[in-house]
């Protein structure tokens, strides 16, 4: 193996061969092709030194070389991404070009319309077609939806879109003749179905992979832990699909899974019949039920899921893994050509036996990965994926192949056929023995070449046939055969023939002693109960009902048999509850997925006792179709195909025993239906009406036959007459059912239902089933702008409760605890809460510390004074881990602190209030006032709620329009009077006309305050004028605002420190600065800005030598300096033809589009040569380093000897000799080129050869 050396540029400098002693060689290579990633790895060593010295190649061989071949043809070159170094070798991990994507990253994607592949390439800038271009592209014509929420990698982004269009891609690497990059090729394949869509790579049908030949071994394995085969599916909100049905049948015609109207589960009969749930009997309950709560909207969505969960669960899980030799990578293979990656292949391993007896494995797999090493073939490794079990539909040359791997290891049976049986009477009689044998299981005898018969292990015969005469068998005689094919024994058996006397007769015997009577099982006892153990059965736990088993635990299953001998066995079986399965892949899209929803395909018709019908009513049909995304197709009148996509078409083309109703199209429901049917056919139990459907989906058109079916239900004969069943109900105003009445009254809170024979009503209680009778009327929903939805919920009204009992964690001492009116003539839209003497409160809900609320409602008295002890709102915080679902008087006192707004004076609950604001509703006169606070949520809070409280008997409070809502801190609230709530921060914009005074801050109209905790702080101030005469603004700031001054003809301004502002449009003359200070690096500057309208200057000196002078202006930047030194003076000059470093006599150096030019830089120069017919030889010194590149006719050389052709002049020659290969073309031998510290160029050849034409490139530092 040939492998090019690069340099960053892509320019040949060198070799590695381990054919040729010239060039470096390499080691623990391994070449790593991979298919899912259309990628492959190269990595290899390389050692540094030979015979102790470093070796000169070692300045290609770093992490800036590429190194490029050629394998079976096509192209590889590579990016050295990880190099690894020590002392003595230097190890390379290599990519192909196209993996670089995965260092550029690709923005989200917002999208929501279809389209090709090539747009979202375009759209991403998935590939730069400067060199990677697209060539073949199977799914151009395919569209999808795509977007993307985040950021990703090309790579993985390009993988992502070339996905989603089911497809598989490779890149294929192209390279010009010198080894540099020509292009790179993306061709895109539809994905492989392993059937008729091969995707990358070829079907290799001539390649049958051998278990003893080419395969070292095959594993498989089965996993049915998640096997169900029976699915109950609920959707959105409890959406039910019970009267909804459908089919679909395997490719025999067998029915694999339906959904029967009048039933909730979708089931696959025929895993159940392979795989039942119970083992006992096949009577019994043989299905395996999963529930589904879905968030589907259709029972046909429903459907479409059940339908793939049970495809992916119905069967076993199987897996394959085969291990082949290391030379199937290589080898060639089949009519002659090596496996590819992407290759189908077959595999056969006779190692294994289905559940029918049929012998032998047969497979189909895909290359998904190879590894190569050119330096020990024996550490090579093919890969396969896409394993699919075949069936016998394989082709006739690789059953032929099968077969004939199968007759050369199949043996062959031996059997002996007699005409007289094997045993003689009394010495007379006789009888004939005839050799055969069998291949295998064959029933066709096969001919051997010979067949040699012994007696007692003497030859007696070479015939296939013998007669043995009793007379040759005094007591017995063991007969033999041997049958040969191609001269080896294959068959062989023998038989014992015996002659038997009679002998004197015997006396008669005696009646034997009478039999047992016969046992039989009297029952059968069947329990079952769970286990964490598989190997102990459990001693207690066991019912008839099966429990439900957690994942990884076991279930064991007790069968007792009781005998009729009174006699009994007991029987165990255990089995392990497996966890959930793999996630399955993806489905089809929702525009390229689509389903036939077909009513009522089976009916059965009511017929009396003679088979006629008697009624046709409900049998008509009704046929859409939907897509997976729930788009319904368009129907069209006429039976053609449809040409237009998203339509398609119904026609009846036949019917058995009925005649079919009238069909028509249903524009509205998008549906094609046909009316009842008629005339079944009275001498037949059954009748069907086939239709052929047409659909048209993204222009392709699919046929499907669907079946009505029909069948009669007859009129029975007359049973004997039941039991009667009455049903009674009772009324209580107790849970318990006492005091029962039958009619409900006022006081009915309780319903009881008993089911019985009796013919009169229980009078016990206990006979009924009681619950309650009506519930509480429920509260108008909540409107948009509330943070929660008080219910109120927990309190009835007149419900007497007992002395001290509590709710929601207050003492209840009253009989009316609370209430929730429906409404008031006021705002009847608005439910009123009303406290009387107790407390009533909503439900929790969720804040976090710091966050702020403002709460606000109308609230009333019923009495105009209270008293102190008055009606209060408050606000309760509790901690995180606060049991808000069962929370009592215990917990309540957990409470972090409650906010009130109203008045509270010698009251248990003053302890937690953190604040008492106004109004005071003790002082409330009768009516609705409008009342609101603000409050901040105190650390370690986790939820909070709502009370309205009442602590005074027979008075009540009531509130209305209360809304909990979050603010934001920095809001400003605007009002005339002081805010009811007031945190740190609070800010307050006064709107009142008038003065006022709050706290002794004395408050002004139309201006802001803010509260730092103890008082209101001025904020901001409001106004249209401000005149300050002969006065000072002390620690001011001015935003948001224009200042303008009259002119100043001038202005001193002493230690103006610092201006901070944002700037309009300001206008100066010429600014002169002078400077002289000393430097972090212990030098003094000194010198002068002027900062002109259009220009900066500066010009300064260094400790008082030399300078520099500095211009910055539209035109350019330009830097001139001197140390004051001989020879000291530089220059740096930045223009729009790009920038300039002269350092004097040391040269200098251009930075311009066209790249770095320095002054040491030469043009390109051909070199004088000898003794060549048309080679020539150019060099250049670029940036120090000298390039050296020649091709041509060299002309004559001997074998093995060197030829000096040139010599490079000085100021281009190498530190030390500098060689590099050369590359011989036409099939000559290898080549090298050399440049001495003299400047003699020479070249070298391993043999001898005549008009040699070859091509080296070389580069060397110089000084």
């Amino acid at each position: 193996m040939l492998i090019s050396i690069h340099d960053q540029t892509l320019q040949r400098v060198g070799f590695l061969s381990n054919e040729n002693p010239l060039t470096p060689d390499f080691k623990n290579d391994k070449f790593h092709r991979y298919l899912a990633q259309g990628a492959a790895t190269f990595d290899f060593t390389v050692n540094k030194r030979k015979n102790g010295v470093l070796q000169d190649y070692m300045q290609h061989l770093n992490e800036h070389a590429y190194f490029s071949f050629q394998y079976e043809g096509e192209d590889f070159l590579f990016d050295s991404v990880i190099v690894e170094e020590n002392d003595d070798e230097v190890t390379f991990n290599c990519l192909t070009l196209n993996l670089e994507m995965r260092n550029e990253e690709v923005k989200k994607l917002e999208n929501s319309t279809s389209h090709n592949i090539q747009w979202y390439f375009d759209k991403m800038g998935l590939i730069n077609f400067a060199q990677i271009k697209l060539g073949k592209n199977e799914v151009s014509d395919s569209t999808r939806v795509i977007k993307y929420d985040s950021e990703d990698t090309k790579l993985s982004r390009l993988i992502s879109v070339i996905q989603n269009f089911d497809a598989e891609f490779e890149f294929v690497t192209t390279l010009k003749r010198d080894g540099s990059l020509d292009n790179i090729t993306l061709n895109l394949y539809k994905k492989s179905d392993g059937a008729d869509i091969q995707g990358v790579g070829q079907n290799r049908n001539d390649v049958i992979l051998t278990f003893g030949e080419n395969v070292t071994g095959v594993s498989r394995k089965v996993d049915k832990s998640q096997i169900f085969n029976g699915l109950y599916v609920t959707g959105k909100d409890g959406l039910s699909w019970k009267d909804k049905a459908w089919s679909v049948k395997n490719a025999e015609g067998v029915e694999e899974f339906y959904k029967r109207a009048g039933e909730s589960y979708a089931k696959a009969p025929l895993s159940a019949q392979m795989f039942p749930a119970q083992i006992q009997s096949t009577k019994g309950d043989i299905w395996t039920i999963r529930n589904k709560e879905t968030e589907y909207t259709s029972p046909e969505a429903m459907w479409g899921y059940a339908l793939s969960e049970l495809r992916k669960n119905a069967y076993p899980l199987v897996e394959y893994e085969v291990q082949a030799t290391s030379g199937v990578t290589v080898s060639s293979m089949g009519d002659g050509i090596p496996l590819h990656i992407g290759d189908t292949v077959r595999i056969q391993d006779m190692n294994f036996m289905d559940s029918n007896g049929d012998v032998g494995l047969f497979l189909s797999a895909r290359v998904s990965e190879l590894e190569i090493s050119f330096t020990n073939p024996t550490n090579n490794k093919i890969t396969f994926s896409n394993y699919v079990k075949l069936k016998s539909e394989v082709s006739d040359d690789l059953l032929d192949r099968m077969q004939s791997i199968i007759d050369q290891n199949t043996p062959y049976r031996s059997e002996i056929m007699t005409t007289n049986g094997i045993q003689f009477k009394n010495g007379t009689g006789t009888t004939d023995l005839s050799a055969h044998i069998f291949k295998g299981a064959n029933i066709v005898e096969t001919k051997a070449d010979n067949y040699s018969w012994y007696k007692d292990g003497a030859l007696v015969a070479e015939t296939q046939e013998i007669t043995v005469n009793a007379a040759d068998v005094p007591e017995k005689a063991v007969y033999s055969y041997q049958a040969q094919i191609n001269g080896d024994v294959v068959g062989t058996s023998s038989v014992t023939i015996t002659n038997v006397n009679d002998g004197a007769e015997g006396k008669p015997g005696g009646d034997g002693k009478p039999g047992k009577d016969g046992v039989g099982i009297k029952a059968t006892t069947v329990t079952y109960a769970k286990s964490t153990s598989g190997t102990t059965q459990p001693t207690t736990g066991w019912t008839s009902t099966v429990p439900t088993v957690p994942a990884g635990q076991f279930l064991w299953t007790k069968t007792v048999w009781d005998y009729t001998d009174s006699t009994s066995e007991t029987g165990y079986s255990v089995s392990k509850m497996g966890d959930d399965g793999k996630p399955g892949e993806d489905g089809q899209d929702g525009e390229s997925s689509w389903n036939i929803l077909f009513e009522k395909d089976s009916y059965v018709l009511p017929a009396n006792s003679l088979g006629a019908v008697t009624s046709y009513e409900g049998t008509g049909t009704s046929l859409k179709v939907v897509l997976g995304n729930g788009t319904l197709l368009t129907p069209i009148s006429n039976a053609a195909v449809p040409k237009d996509p998203g339509t398609f078409s119904m026609k009846q083309t036949a019917q058995e025993n009925i005649v079919n109703g009238a069909g028509k199209v249903d524009t509205e429901n998008k549906a094609i239906t046909y009316s009842a049917v008629s005339k079944m056919d009275s001498n037949s139990d059954t009748a069907s009406i086939t239709y052929t459907i047409w659909v048209n989906v993204g222009g392709v058109v699919t046929t499907i036959v669907k079946v009505q079916r029909f069948s009669k239900s007859q009129k029975g004969l007359t049973g004997d007459p039941g039991a009667d069943s009455h049903s009674y109900f009772m009324y209580s105003a107790n849970a318990d059912g006492s005091k029962m009445v039958s009619q409900p009254d006022a006081d009915t809170k309780y319903i009881g239902v008993c089911s019985t024979s009796a013919t009169t009503a229980p009078t016990n209680p206990s006979s009924y089933t009681w619950s309650k009778y009506v519930g509480q009327d429920a509260w108008n929903g909540a409107s948009g702008n509330l943070i929660i939805n008080p219910k109120f919920d927990g309190f009835n009204i007149g419900e007497a409760l007992p002395l001290n009992t509590f709710k929601n964690g207050w003492g209840l001492n009253y009989k009316d605890v609370g209430v929730v009116l429906a409404a008031d003539t006021t705002a009847p839209n608005e439910p009123i809460l009303e406290a009387r003497g107790g407390e009533v409160s909503n439900d929790f809900i969720n804040v976090l510390p710091g966050d702020m609320y403002k709460v606000s409602c109308e609230v009333s008295t019923s009495t105009p004074t209270l008293g102190l002890n008055s009606g209060v709102i408050l606000i309760g915080f509790y901690p995180k881990d606060f049991d808000t679902k069962s929370p009592n008087v215990a917990n309540y006192s957990s409470r972090i602190y409650t906010t009130h707004i109203g008045k509270v004076a010698n009251s248990n609950a003053s302890t937690s209030v953190k604040e008492y604001l106004a109004p005071d509703l003790s002082k409330l006169t009768e009516g609705f006032y409008e009342t609101y606070m603000v409050f901040e949520v105190p650390e370690n809070t986790g939820y909070m709620n709502f009370h309205l409280y009442g602590n005074t008997s027979g008075r009540k409070i009531q509130a209305r329009k209360i809304k909990i809502e979050k603010v934001e801190k920095s809001s400003v609230n605007k009002s005339k009077e002081e805010p009811l709530g007031k945190y740190p921060g609070q800010i307050w914009q006064y709107t009142g006309t008038s003065p006022i005074t709050v706290g002794g801050v004395a408050i002004q109209p139309n201006t802001q305050y803010i509260w730092n905790g103890t008082k209101w702080e001025l904020y901001a101030i409001y106004s249209n004028n401000m005149v300050i005469q002969n006065g000072f603004i002390t620690n001011a700031m001015i935003a948001n605002a224009a200042i303008d001054f009259a002119k100043i003809n001038s202005a001193t301004i002493e230690n103006l420190s610092a201006i901070t502002a944002i700037l309009g449009d300001v206008f100066a003359g010429k600014i002169t600065n002078e400077f002289d200070y000393k430097g972090d690096d212990g030098k003094q500057y000194k010198g002068t800005t002027v900062y002109d309208s259009y220009k900066i200057l500066m010009d300064y000196t260094i400790d008082g030598q030399g300078g520099m002078t500095l211009s910055l202006s539209p035109e350019g930047l330009i830097i001139k300096g001197n140390t004051g030194e001989t020879g000291g003076s530089y220059a740096l000059d930045l223009t729009k033809g790009g920038l300039r470093i002269d350092a004097g006599p040391l040269g200098n150096v251009d930075l311009t589009p066209g790249g770095l030019v320095f002054s040491s830089d030469t043009k390109l120069a051909t070199l004088p040569l000898n003794g060549v017919v048309t080679a020539s030889v150019k060099y250049i010194k670029k940036n120090g380093v000298v390039y050296v590149t020649g091709s041509g006719n060299w002309g004559n050389f001997p074998d093995n000897k060197s030829r000096t052709l040139g010599n490079i002049p000085a100021g281009f020659r190498p530190p030390a000799t500098w060689g590099a290969g050369m590359n011989p073309q036409g099939g000559k031998r290898l080549m090298s080129v050399a440049v001495g510290t003299d400047g003699n160029l020479t070249v070298t050849s391993d043999a001898a050869q005549n008009n040699v034409y070859g091509q080296f490139s070389m580069s060397y530092p110089v000084d």
